[in-house]
């Protein structure tokens, strides 16, 4: 699922999600100097005020990453819908970042721990914002490269039946009388070195992974072959399923990009929980 809708891409600002970061912001930024501009030092996270930060912090943190098991929530409960989870995740996870900063006053560091601590929290963030990013370019790039797009699940499906089809036209073809033994052999040798392999892998050594165009090259060679003319239809039709496949292939790998970047971003913030948690337990406990 996209976090937003590719066509309608800025939209997502979600302005009243973003009116409210931005209050939130100014708000505990403000109290902050508030409440330290008269202290004889300067706030720290074991401070009042700075457990309240950072009390604040955990429980955004704990809220976003319940994202995760919403999608075993039934559907008919009165949570709300996945979308505006999505929203509340996004500018809830960054204003996390913003109760932190606050709760260590500035750019503190402070142990080992909380060195690694603070580290994983600005990956989980980074990471979420390049999937922000992802997913608003690439939706636009597959409709306007690929022009029409076959869901996801379904490509293996599709690939396997074209390569069933193409066995079968190859088969006929083969078996016309007319073409010369020579030839016939050719074309053996080319659909299985070439045409079927990227019918099954989406890519061979003879066709451009991210070209499609190339296929009409390869193929107009094989058009030269002596007698070839009298499967010239059949020919055809290859050409076609591989100029699709490729494309497939090219939606294989957007596809990838668009969601792959899940698989930092979750380790980050399940290794941003357990480290926050040690963190929780270490600074009340010592």
């Amino acid at each position: 699922m996209l976090l937003f809708d590719p066509g309608d891409r800025w939209r997502f600002l979600h302005k009243g999600w973003a009116t409210f970061f931005l209050v939130a912001t100014a708000v505990a930024i403000g109290l902050r100097w508030w409440v330290g501009r008269d202290a004889a030092e300067s706030l720290t996270g074991g401070s009042r005020i700075g457990l309240l930060y950072g009390i604040g912090a955990a429980a955004l943190i704990v809220f976003t990453v319940l994202l995760a098991g919403l999608r075993w929530v039934p559907k008919w409960w009165w949570i709300g819908s996945r979308k505006s989870w999505l929203k509340a995740h996004i500018w809830l996870g960054l204003l996390s970042g913003v109760l932190v900063y606050c709760h260590t006053g500035g750019l503190h560091w402070g142990g080992f721990l909380e060195k690694i601590l603070s580290l994983m929290f600005a990956l989980t963030i980074l990471t979420g914002i390049f999937g922000l990013v992802v997913q608003q370019i690439l939706p636009g790039r597959m409709v306007l490269r690929l022009g029409c797009e076959i869901p996801y699940e379904q490509i293996p499906h599709v690939c396997k039946r074209m390569s069933e089809e193409a066995d079968l036209l190859i088969k006929e073809a083969l078996s016309n009388s007319k073409l010369p033994a020579r030839t016939v052999e050719q074309l053996q040798s080319f659909y299985e070195t070439v045409v079927r392999l990227c019918l099954v892998d989406g890519q061979t050594k003879a066709f451009s992974y991210a070209e499609p165009g190339s296929v009409d090259y390869v193929f107009g060679k094989v058009l030269t072959l002596p007698g070839v003319a009298a499967v010239n239809g059949a020919l055809a039709k290859l050409q076609t399923m591989c100029t699709e496949r490729l494309l497939l292939a090219e939606q294989e790998r957007l596809q990838d990009w668009l969601h792959g970047w899940l698989y930092l971003h979750v380790p980050f913030s399940a290794a941003l929980v357990v480290l926050a948690t040690v963190h929780a337990v270490m600074a009340l406990r010592y």
